[in-house]
């Protein structure tokens, strides 16, 4: 009679997936479904066959199952702060990628200037699908906030950062004006700005006055205003000797730049 012998046929880890009593002399015939490997992060397994290989039967043996592997690639994003992408990427598990495109950009604002400052998570060897996200490092703006007088002179420069105020500079001076202030706000800066000092021009007194020192007229009269009389003409009382007309005023009526008093002055005839 023919001797009948044990064959087996078990998995990459020793389960058994099969048992049979083969005749010497038969080949064997693995009946059961393909042996799998499940996969891992880096590899995907193929079944290959068997070790030792399958051949006709002189004895109990087992057979194990054999896999090929393929190294898994996973997807790779590269995507800006606000989720658009940039680039994608096949890459294989274990490879650092490298982003090949341009350096992501982040608009300016009136507060900041962003720089490209790397990727979020860093990036590293892939183990599966990731995204790595855009990040940027901000600096706050300067600007530069000019003070000029009502002329258009330069008083002061200051370099100023957004949201913080300028200082003032002490007043300016004016002759005839008194300083009221700087023509716009200047606490809370957000962009490059001119501040003009402005000014509200002087008035002053200004009398006319009769020879004899009566007073003929009080008017108040602004700064670089030549004054009108508007009072009745001036006389003087005649003399036996003389009779006197009305000549003008001393000091010569002018602009105004101080309080002032103008005396009637006449001339005389015999």
């Amino acid at each position: 009679t023919v001797n009948s012998y044990e064959v087996k046929f078990v998995d990459e880890d020793g389960s058994v997936l099969e048992t049979k009593s083969v005749e010497y002399g038969t080949i064997p015939e693995y009946a059961g479904a393909t042996p799998t490997k499940a996969a891992t992060a880096q590899y995907t397994y193929t079944f290959t066959g068997w070790t030792p290989a399958v051949s006709e039967v002189t004895g109990a043996v087992t057979y194990t199952a054999t896999y090929s592997s393929i190294t898994n690639s996973y997807e790779v994003k590269f995507v800006d702060e606000d989720e658009s992408v940039l680039e994608t990427q096949t890459v294989e598990y274990g490879t650092t990628p490298s982003y090949a495109g341009e350096t992501p950009t982040k608009a300016a604002t009136a507060e900041f200037t962003y720089t490209f400052a790397g990727w979020t998570p860093e990036v590293s060897e892939v183990t599966g699908a990731v995204t790595y996200t855009a990040t940027y490092s901000s600096e706050t703006n300067k600007y530069t906030v000019i003070f000029e007088d009502y002329d258009g002179t330069e008083i002061d420069t200051q370099i100023v950062e957004y949201g913080k105020a300028a200082t003032a500079p002490a007043d300016p001076e004016r002759e005839g004006y008194t300083f009221a202030g700087w023509d716009v706000d200047f606490d809370n800066v957000t962009g490059d700005l001119i501040v003009t000092a402005t000014y509200t021009v002087n008035s002053y007194e200004v009398k006319f006055v009769n020879e004899n020192g009566t007073e003929l007229e009080t008017q108040t009269v602004e700064y670089g205003t030549t004054p009108e009389y508007k009072g009745e003409t001036p006389t003087k009382a005649a003399t036996a000797q003389f009779t006197y007309t009305f000549a003008g005023w001393t000091p010569a009526v002018s602009e105004v730049t101080g309080a002032v008093t103008y005396t009637a002055t006449y001339s005389s005839e015999t």
